[in-house]
């Protein structure tokens, strides 16, 4: 499994490799709300940040059943969370191949 990307010449107002902070962890638990049934929020494997007016996190996590997930999540400036995009993936990989 890899779990990291070389970033070593990120782009400014492009995808970096972010860290797993309480805001990401917070972004990863409403991206598990969205989930159909009653589930918890597993472990962080990748994160992936985006400056905007706010913040883009892509994360890769499982949840308490086993099953991988990849979400979009936007925090916005006045600290709220809306889920862009959710979707299951075969296995906790790293997102870093996934578009903008």
């Amino acid at each position: 499994m890899q779990t990291g990307c070389d970033f070593t010449q990120a782009i400014a107002g492009g995808w970096a490799q972010g860290k797993i902070t309480p805001e990401v962890e917070q972004a990863a638990k409403e991206a598990v709300k969205e989930i159909s049934g009653d589930h918890q929020l597993g472990k962080i494997y990748e994160v992936r940040q985006q400056v905007v007016a706010g913040m883009n996190y892509l994360i890769t996590f499982s949840i308490d059943n086993g099953d991988y997930y990849s979400a979009k999540v936007f925090r916005s400036l006045q600290n709220t969370y809306q889920v862009k995009e959710i979707k299951q993936v075969p296995s906790a990989v790293s997102n870093c191949d996934v578009p903008n």
